[in-house]
């Protein structure tokens, strides 16, 4: 069985969770520019699981369309002429 995520989907995975958590915190500093690096770290700490969690809901999403592309694949595969007998019936498949 092929990876669930690929690296490519990984590394786009990462750039998005570093790319929301900096624009995140930018617009916080933006909004009041003289917080402390505590008052930062907390922000860091409130935004970061909403970030994750929508990385985290993109990744499922496209690992279930994945796999529904591989289930199509191989209802498409078990339907060929080659997966019967000579007599037109399915031939069992591998147990």
């Amino acid at each position: 069985m092929s990876e669930l995520i690929d690296r490519q989907t990984r590394t786009w995975a990462v750039v998005a969770v570093v790319t929301g958590v900096a624009l995140s915190i930018g617009l916080e500093l933006w909004e009041t520019p003289g917080m402390s690096a505590a008052e930062i770290g907390l922000e860091l700490l409130s935004t970061l699981p909403v970030v994750m969690t929508s990385v985290g809901l993109a990744l499922l999403f496209r690992v279930a369309g994945r796999q529904q592309e591989e289930q199509r694949t191989l209802v498409a595969s078990s339907r060929s002429p080659a997966s019967r007998g000579s007599d037109g019936d399915r031939r069992p498949g591998p147990s």
